[in-house]
């Protein structure tokens, strides 16, 4: 009909809606080539709010597919094109798509910058925005960011009566909790969200947080409950393209490696890891990251499923052992046992907190006055002699601070 009556503009956009609803459809492969057709149109026309709306399109679209320097370049056309013409609610859609995919490739720093603006644009009421933000601190093992930004987000969209908002945080707050060892709260979270997922017949979702609550349930020699629950997740994903399965088999060879009572080894899932890894499609989605995860997370705690694998501390930071290898004496050491004493203590307190240069210089130098950058080069060179002693990139950085990395288990004895 738009050409028929010669409406270039509007001919452009039923096509952009058209590529949309396209690419929403795993069988399709032509949505892109609409997408694009549509955003030379808008650009002829000089159609620019639709022009900034079909760039974001083909930018998350091609995110899914893998495409990521072609996915910049449409998602920052976006941007400049939303900022021209102030449109606030579309330049942090388009911020929050930017910050999306630099946590799907693990750009960590610039993900929390994007996704921080775009959280200030929108003041915080747009769950999906807050959600993304959550989700990329869970990334990057900031647990007890991400636990905080979802717990808050979870409880407005309730009280907005946003129950896809609801859904999406209170799942994702579960993945939290089950990663800080907060069996109960994660399980009713997980269930939770699922229930709020199908009442909007939303379901992929439900079957999302469904696969994880089945991997809480796993336990040795006990699978069945767990497979159970698996198998109703997998039947609430039924598109054999949808990049969501591949949680499905992340969670499946968890489930069956936890159950395992034959006291698998460290290399095995190893080997695991690498055929579930195999299998999965192109796509780098936030979920898969955050499955992988917890995948890794559930057979660490899963007691009988491997020894011990990670950093022992002295209390006292006198010695520190990494793995099966031999032990580091510290104790003749006293800045850097100092050192090790406070990042192994809140590594295990409060894990993926980031100790301030503040904190650590006063506990490596109790009583010691000192210039701010000179204790800054101070602590920068004995975390440097830390590290080469063995604790290598165990020792993270960020935001002028540093902790012990949330992924690595650390036991403290006496």
């Amino acid at each position: 009909m738009a050409v028929a009556i010669g409406a270039r503009k509007l001919e452009g956009r039923a096509m952009a809606k058209q590529g949309m609803v396209a690419g929403q459809q795993p069988s399709r492969t032509d949505s892109l080539e609409i997408l694009e057709r549509a955003l030379a149109i808008h650009r002829e026309q000089g159609d620019r709010r639709y022009q900034a709306w079909t760039a974001l399109r083909l930018g998350l679209q091609r995110g899914e597919r893998g495409q990521t320097a072609l996915a910049r370049r449409d998602l920052e056309d976006a941007l400049a094109v939303s900022r021209a013409i102030r449109d606030t609610r579309l330049e942090s859609r388009t911020l929050c798509a930017l910050g999306v995919l630099a946590a799907e490739h693990e750009e960590d720093e610039l993900a929390r910058q994007h996704l921080e603006r775009a959280r200030d644009l929108c003041r915080g009421r747009e769950a999906t925005i807050v959600c993304a933000l959550g989700m990329a601190h869970h990334a990057a093992g900031r647990l007890q960011e991400a636990e905080a930004v979802l717990a808050a987000a979870t409880a407005d969209a309730e009280v907005r009566g946003d129950r896809y908002g609801e859904g999406l945080c209170r799942g994702f707050l579960g993945l939290v909790e089950m990663e800080l060892g907060r069996t109960e709260p994660a399980m009713d979270d997980l269930t939770r969200a699922a229930a709020r997922f199908d009442e909007i017949r939303y379901e992929r979702y439900s079957g999302f947080f469904l696969a994880h609550a089945a991997t809480l349930e796993a336990s040795p020699g006990r699978p069945e409950q767990a497979r159970t629950l698996l198998e109703k997740a997998r039947k609430k994903i039924d598109s054999d393209g949808d990049p969501l399965l591949c949680a499905i088999d992340w969670q499946r060879a968890t489930i069956e490696f936890v159950s395992d009572e034959s006291r698998p080894t460290e290399a095995k899932w190893r080997r695991v890891r690498a055929d579930v890894a195999a299998r999965r499609p192109g796509h780098r989605i936030v979920e898969l990251r955050l499955s992988e995860r917890i995948a890794d997370w559930k057979v660490r705690a899963s007691s009988r499923a491997l020894p011990f694998v990670g950093i022992r501390v002295d209390s006292e930071g006198r010695w520190f052992q990494v793995d099966d290898a031999a032990p580091v004496d510290c104790s003749e050491r006293a800045v850097q046992k100092r050192l090790l004493a406070k990042l192994a203590t809140a590594r295990v307190g409060t894990p993926g907190a980031v100790i301030s240069a503040e904190a650590l210089i006063a506990a490596a130098w109790p009583g010691e006055k000192m210039q701010h950058s000179a204790g800054k080069n101070r602590l920068k060179v004995q975390v440097a002699k830390l590290r080469a002693l063995g604790l290598g990139d165990a020792i993270r950085s960020e935001s002028g601070g540093y902790f012990i990395d949330p992924h690595r288990p650390v036991e403290i004895q006496d």
